[in-house]
């Protein structure tokens, strides 16, 4: 397909549309960057503040496919980092 602009999620991706030819790399400019975060419900009833919260047998968890979107796949490799990934697997749920 062809378009105007290409704004893809990761760096690899544009990397490889550079590759292949689909873009001019002298065209490039970074736009946006992601910051993680842990968003809750209004009010945080339980208190959810830190990594270590989502371990807790009530919470909840929703994360991105880390197969087809950026931040699903940032957010796994933020939970491996923390060593929890065995605790959190229990709450978790792709959305």
């Amino acid at each position: 397909k062809k378009g105007d602009i290409y704004i893809p999620g990761l760096s690899d991706f544009m990397e490889k549309a550079k590759e292949e030819r689909l873009v001019l790399p002298e065209t490039e400019e970074k736009i946006a960057y992601l910051i993680p975060s842990i968003c809750v419900v209004p009010d945080n009833p339980k208190s959810i503040n830190s990594l270590e919260s989502l371990v807790e047998k009530d919470v909840r968890l929703g994360i991105a496919n880390p197969e087809t979107v950026c931040v699903g796949l940032y957010a796994v490799e933020i939970i491996e980092k923390s060593g929890l990934t065995e605790k959190i697997r229990k709450n978790c749920y792709l959305c």
